[in-house]
């Protein structure tokens, strides 16, 4: 289904039990500039519920307050037993139909994970092997399920702490096939694109760049534990996604990083545990933290609109009187080495920028002595923010 026409719903925070009057509350005493603008539900939680889950729901619905739902069941990463049809466990599929249509959910989501056989579920997220089979079976479930909830879906990057034996495709390659095949939107987590890049040894900007951005609806931004060993077997990791404490300045650059290249619909503070320690008040610390970021994004995009048309206005008013003008400027007059020479040129800028007579061969070499010193200035940057979380 299309996404590029769902509505702009802003931040959000998961809605937990253990902070659901502080939500409640906080929603009753703020002005329409909440920082918080929607919640994200974990709808298995609210299906074929009665008592006292589902006053408690009830109480939220009387709110108004947009809900989102994300699931942790469906299971997209499932290969059927029988390939003539699909395996569902429907009984869930009717429970989260009523639920969406209720709610009037806008779009739902899931994780890119495997996390039932048949009807036995692990009660984890297992990450599917990144193949073209496997990107075949999950594109399918996904046309599936949004044909069955008829609303966009979304799926989820995952963090995986092993790989499989069997790994054909680049994690990114993966996605961007999945979304090519299955046309639904991306939910990107950008503190799970973080944890994977410090247990596998990559670099997550690159990453980020060669994903399809485009197809981002959502954003997750959550917390990581650092130096975590497994109680049950010992096994070591560089970083657990806990979702159990503050976004970290790596993760927050990264999402600022993040919707410089595109728009997306929503974001959310994703935290499930550890709210005692700071209570609400850390949470809408975080909150404020996020949202300057969006605020700047925006503005900015704003303030270019009004000088593009500013700009063409006096354009159009001009035209009539305006004397024939060079389109010779300072850079196409300058060989194209001397644009990098200058050792105050902005390592930072888009090497297809650079404007260089047509075959030029030095102007070749020059973008890519470019790339070498972003990709070392990137890399000497992200060891610097990765020795600040420590």
């Amino acid at each position: 289904m299309l996404t590029n026409k769902l509505k702009f719903y802003g931040l959000g925070i998961g809605l937990r039990d253990e902070i659901q009057k502080d939500i409640l509350s906080y929603l009753e005493a703020s002005s329409k500039q909440t920082l918080i603008q929607w919640l994200e539900i974990i709808p298995e939680n609210y299906i074929n519920n009665g008592g006292l889950p589902r006053k408690r729901f009830e109480e939220v619905l009387a709110k108004g307050v947009p809900l989102i739902p994300h699931g942790v069941n469906l299971s997209i990463g499932s290969a059927p037993q029988n390939k003539k049809r699909l395996e569902f466990d429907f009984y869930l599929l009717k429970g989260l139909k009523e639920l969406f249509e209720e709610i009037k959910a806008p779009w739902f989501s899931d994780h890119l994970v495997n996390s039932r056989i048949g009807s036995h579920y692990f009660q984890e997220l297992i990450p599917v092997p990144f193949t073209k089979e496997a990107a075949e079976v999950v594109a399918n479930n996904i046309k599936y399920l949004e044909d069955y909830f008829q609303i966009p879906f979304l799926f989820e990057n995952p963090s995986y702490y092993t790989n499989y034996g069997l790994r054909e495709l680049r994690e990114q390659t993966f996605i961007n096939l999945v979304l090519e095949k299955a046309r639904c939107g991306f939910l990107l987590d950008i503190n799970n694109v973080l944890v994977n890049s410090m247990n596998h040894k990559y670099l997550p900007k690159p990453f980020l760049d060669d994903l399809d951005l485009k197809k981002v609806v959502q954003v997750h931004l959550g917390g990581l534990k650092r130096g975590y060993t497994s109680k049950l077997t010992g096994h070591k990791i560089k970083a657990l996604d806990s979702h159990g404490e503050a976004v970290s300045d790596v993760a927050l650059d990264l999402f600022s990083y993040v919707i410089k290249k595109t728009k997306v619909k929503a974001v959310l503070l994703e935290r499930d545990m550890n709210f005692s320690e700071e209570g609400f008040l850390g949470l809408i610390y975080e909150l404020k933290q996020i949202r300057k970021i969006m605020d700047s994004k925006y503005d900015s995009e704003e303030e270019n609109e009004a000088e593009k048309t500013k700009l063409a206005t006096n354009q159009t008013e001009n035209i009539s009187s305006a004397e024939p003008v060079t389109l010779e400027t300072e850079a196409n007059n300058r060989p194209a080495s001397s644009l990098i020479d200058n050792k105050t040129a902005d390592l930072n800028m888009n090497p297809s920028s650079i404007m260089s007579p047509t075959n030029s061969i030095p102007a070749i070499t020059a973008v890519d002595d470019l790339s070498k010193n972003q990709l070392a200035n990137d890399l000497d940057s992200l060891n610097e923010e990765f020795a600040d979380l420590g």
